[in-house]
């Protein structure tokens, strides 16, 4: 049975992708900003994860929480327990004070399959570590029945071996931010069952679409804000567009 996520991107494509929820009018990876995609008609989320030091799948961009939090320091120097005392929120605006920081298992409890779900994993300070939020994860996407609703990505490569050889039948896709990440792309991507790409928008361009040579895999991009960028992703029959504001783009 083909994912629900690759289905839509075949057959209802481009899937615009809330970049992190609705990021641009409000903070990134909580929960106000997934309740706003809801809210605006969307249904396709990114975001990304990774460990706190108890081992709980945070929902967290940076490697610290200075930049998105009251607090400062490193996730994975942190409990949930420790994490959760901080603000999320008011670093974008008041309103948001006192937003906390989500774990992965409260996001599928509450949206279930009101969403297909992009999500990155983070990579973490260990091979171990990396494995053990591989697992998590995994756990998390079975104990809520979403396997049919998900596409999980990441940058590193080691990551998605894991994942592969946790499970055959997920879907997965690589991320791409530079040319310099193509080494021996159309090897790992054949020998781990790489379901899509997602590429940069700023090195999308005909030249690097032949060198990459996939045209069977499903290709999104990310992160489009502004309408020249659009109408690139238009042009190249891009299947998934990431974006911080649809509605700037529709």
């Amino acid at each position: 049975m083909l994912n629900r996520f690759l289905d839509y991107l075949e057959n209802k494509s481009p899937v615009i992708i809330y970049h992190r929820g609705y990021s641009s009018i409000a903070p990134e990876n909580t929960i106000s900003a997934f309740d706003l995609v809801l809210s605006n008609g969307g249904f396709a989320i990114e975001f990304d994860v990774r460990l706190s030091k108890d081992n709980e799948v945070i929902i967290l961009h940076d490697k610290t929480i200075n930049r998105t939090s009251s607090g400062s320091g490193k996730a994975i120097d942190m409990t949930y327990e420790e994490l959760k005392k901080n603000d999320y929120g008011s670093w974008f605006s008041e309103k948001f004070r006192n937003e906390k920081i989500p774990l992965l298992s409260f996001l599928f409890y509450r949206y279930k399959n009101k969403f297909l779900y992009d999500i990155e994993l983070k990579s973490e300070t260990s091979m171990k570590s990396n494995k053990i939020l591989c697992e998590k994860v995994l756990y998390e996407i079975k104990n809520f029945n979403l396997e049919n609703n998900v596409l999980l990505t990441s940058f590193n490569r080691k990551i998605l071996k894991i994942l592969r050889n946790l499970d055959k039948n997920l879907t997965l896709g690589l991320l791409i931010d530079n040319k310099f990440q193509t080494y021996c792309l159309r090897n790992f991507v054949e020998k781990y069952l790489i379901n899509a790409i997602i590429l940069n928008i700023n090195i999308l361009d005909n030249n690097f679409l032949k060198k990459i040579g996939l045209n069977t895999k499903y290709l999104l991009a990310y992160t489009v804000n502004n309408k020249m960028d659009y109408e690139k992703c238009i042009k190249y029959n891009i299947k998934g567009i990431i974006t911080d504001n649809p509605n700037k783009l529709l």
